[in-house]
């Protein structure tokens, strides 16, 4: 059920997005220089790096954000580097935003219903006429929306106000939302910013099922502990330019990537 909730089809995805030479320049300064990086269907993986790495920067060209004035962006045979981050969208790789992106007026259902109107088939002469197919696809978007609550876990507040969830709850719907729109690569940017350990820990978990489930995951994230235990694999950013790249446990024992943080407290798990 989860393959078919997120992926809709029955297997994960083989495609991987291929990062090749990514260079950012605003004006006489090179933010990002000639990075490279493969994100894998099925893995979690962590963009790190000390403040001011390029880590926001890479993640923001990636999905389109800011233009690149160098390199490529690719999922399996499409081309997408240049594309509007609405076409990087549509084609599969999905992003959250720092600050929460939701509709706070709206309840939990309705956000939810607003994620998957990319996904889902539409007729306006169905509608109209209310046709047994307009009937039957309103149906499995409700089911859809069931699923996907259940999946994060948010059955119990479907019918609630976004604004009146807690901090925690909105950032898991925000997670949700990206969520229906079906993500070959979902791209996280700091989803556990203003979270405590129990909060974080809940976030981490639907990450695993994401995982599972054959989603490829990019993470941005300033806390360590909850990056390195989660992550399959990892990339070190710093001055614009990847450092290091491999397992937690090969990062952490990196010379270079001790020396960016300026000592080893700030990356041990």
């Amino acid at each position: 059920m989860a393959h078919d909730l997120l992926l809709g089809r029955g297997e994960a995805t083989s495609e991987q997005l291929a990062v090749r030479d990514l260079t950012v320049r605003f004006g006489a300064l090179t933010a990002v220089s000639e990075f490279s990086l493969d994100l894998l269907a099925a893995r979690i993986t962590a963009l790190i790096g000390p403040n001011g790495a390029g880590k926001s920067t890479a993640f923001n060209a990636i999905t389109g954000f800011v233009p690149a004035a160098g390199g490529t962006v690719q999922l399996g045979e499409k081309q997408l580097t240049r594309m509007s981050p609405h076409e990087v969208s549509k084609h599969g790789v999905v992003r959250t935003f720092q600050k929460r992106s939701l509709f706070p007026r709206l309840t939990v259902r309705e956000n939810l219903r607003i994620g998957f109107h990319r996904t889902e088939p539409k007729s306006v002469l169905s509608a109209v006429l209310g046709l047994p197919a307009h009937r039957r696809a309103g149906r499995e978007l409700h089911a859809r929306i069931d699923a996907l609550a259940e999946f994060v876990g948010l059955t119990g507040e479907l019918d609630r106000e976004a604004s009146t969830l807690p901090y925690g709850r909105q950032r898991l719907l925000a997670v949700a939302i990206a969520l229906a729109a079906r993500p070959t690569f979902l791209l996280l940017d700091e989803p556990t910013a203003g979270l405590n350990s129990t909060e974080s820990a809940v976030v981490a978990s639907l990450l695993r099922r994401v995982r599972e489930a054959g989603v490829g995951v990019l993470l941005v994230e300033h806390d360590m502990k909850f990056l390195l235990a989660l992550s399959d694999h990892v990339a070190v950013l710093n001055a614009g330019e990847k450092i290091a790249e491999g397992s937690p446990e090969q990062i952490q024992r990196d010379a270079r990537v001790r020396a960016a943080y300026l000592g080893e407290r700030h990356i041990a798990c």
